[in-house]
């Protein structure tokens, strides 16, 4: 099951994905698009990282809430953010 974080967001105008409630579980975080953009994702409420290589995915474990803000905005022309149960 896959559940959009960012789904075609554009760092010149888009701040911030919404809150995302996710299941219990093991989830992998995906980003596609990704240039010279820097995202921060929070993890229930904590800053968890705010580096995205072009392909990278995080795992994470046993969280409820997940958001992902622009840090640092870039020249893409949209971004894709994904969470996948693992």
């Amino acid at each position: 099951m896959k559940i959009a974080l960012l789904s075609g967001a554009n760092p010149r105008v888009c701040k911030e994905g919404p809150t995302v409630r996710l299941l219990k579980g093991s989830w992998a975080i995906g980003v596609q698009g990704i240039i010279d953009s820097e995202l921060t994702l929070h993890v229930d409420g904590y800053e968890c990282t705010n580096v995205w290589h072009p392909g990278m995915t995080l795992h994470i474990d046993e969280a409820e809430l997940v958001k992902l803000h622009f840090s640092k905005r870039g020249s893409e022309s949209f971004i894709v953010a994904f969470a996948e149960k693992v």
